[in-house]
């Protein structure tokens, strides 16, 4: 087995700003994951209820069991698989400030790569350990229906089918990624 390398390590803060309606959290994030990365540290650096309120972080599984961190203090850690879907709620005051660092098996960053992108290497490293997570196999789907190998089949289905090449892909891409999920045992090459 590769030992994992860091992919990415950056320092975030979330705070409040005023605009013209109002107040808003620009640097609040959405729900997103972190791709094929195995797991992502965030180490805070500011304190729950003395630095800043809200800012929770929630992190949810493919069954959407929602886990929420609120109470976190200078020093603690939160790890997370990166392919589950997480984010920050928006902070209400002060500022929040966390280090975050992923590991993933794929290449080391540096300062001309910041983060790289995701290769279907590590999705399938990552998918080694959890083979049925829907966001890996969706993924690799991408990354395959991308190939210029699966090109020809993505035409030829478009053909079949009276679509453009652009939505014979989203189908492809979608029956692949229902494949991928439900066959343990498939590894494409």
């Amino acid at each position: 087995s590769e030992t994992p390398v860091l992919r990415c390590l950056e320092a975030i803060s979330y705070y409040i700003r005023s605009n013209s309606s109002g107040f808003e959290d620009p640097s609040a994030l959405s729900w997103h994951h972190d791709g094929a990365t195995l797991f992502t540290v965030a180490v805070a650096l500011t304190t729950a209820g003395s630095d800043f309120q809200g800012g929770d972080f929630e992190a949810h599984d493919d069954a959407k069991r929602v886990q929420r961190v609120s109470d976190l203090h200078r020093g603690d850690v939160t790890v997370w698989r990166g392919w589950d879907m997480h984010r920050v709620r928006p902070v209400t005051n002060g500022r929040r400030t966390v280090v975050v660092a992923e590991w993933w098996v794929g290449p080391r960053c540096s300062d001309d790569n910041f983060r790289p992108l995701v290769s279907a290497h590590a999705t399938r490293t990552s998918l080694d350990v959890d083979s049925a997570s829907i966001v890996l196999n969706e993924i690799l789907a991408d990354q395959l229906t991308a190939d210029d190998n699966f090109r020809p089949l993505v035409s030829a289905h478009a053909t079949r089918t009276s679509l453009d090449v652009d939505s014979a892909s989203i189908v492809l891409n979608e029956i692949l990624a229902d494949q991928l999920t439900a066959d343990d045992n498939f590894r494409p090459l």
